[in-house]
C-alpha cells in the first residue's frame, strides 16, 4: 500500500512540474517516438481500455487527447510533451477516415483524431496500460482517446 502512495505521490510531483508549459512558442520537438516506438505510418488501433473501446499506438500503448488543445493544434510543448510523447506520424503518413496528420510547433507531424492531437504517457510503462486517465497538468486534463 506505501508503495503505490509513494509512487502516486512520486507520479504527482511529476505532473506539476509540467504546469505552466501548454503553449507558447518553445521550439521542443521530442524525438518522433512514443514509449520507444518509432513513429508511425499508420494510425492508432481499437482495443479494451479501462472496460470500453479506446485508441492505442500499433503496439498496444494507450493514446490520450489534452483537454487544453486546439482542433487540430497541439498545446503540450516543452515540459509537458517529456511527459506525455505526442504520437508522431512518420514522414509520409497520410491521414485516413477520422485521422488526420498534424504540424508540431517546431516542426514534425503528430497524429490527430477528430480534430483531437494524441498523446502516449511515460506512466503507462507497458501496452494496455492506463495510467494517464483522468490527470490534470499544463492547464488541461488528460483522458483516453475514444472512438
Amino acid at each position: 500500500m506505501n508503495n503505490r502512495i509513494t509512487a502516486a505521490l512520486a507520479l504527482t510531483l511529476l505532473l506539476a512540474g509540467c504546469g505552466g508549459y501548454g503553449g507558447g512558442s518553445s521550439k521542443y520537438m521530442p524525438p518522433g517516438a512514443s514509449n520507444g516506438a518509432p513513429a508511425s505510418a499508420t494510425p492508432a488501433i481499437t482495443q479494451t481500455i479501462l472496460g470500453s473501446p479506446g485508441l492505442a499506438t500499433p503496439n498496444g500503448f494507450t493514446l490520450y487527447e489534452f483537454s487544453g488543445d486546439g482542433t487540430d493544434v497541439s498545446n503540450c510543448t516543452a515540459s509537458c510533451a517529456a511527459v506525455w510523447p505526442p504520437f508522431m506520424a512518420s514522414a509520409g503518413a497520410q491521414p485516413t477516415g477520422n485521422f488526420t496528420v498534424i504540424m508540431r510547433m517546431g516542426g514534425g507531424q503528430q497524429w490527430a483524431y477528430k480534430g483531437h492531437p494524441l498523446y502516449t504517457f511515460t506512466g503507462d510503462t507497458a501496452a494496455g496500460m492506463a495510467n494517464g486517465q483522468n490527470v490534470a497538468a499544463s492547464g488541461g486534463t488528460f483522458t483516453v482517446a475514444r472512438l
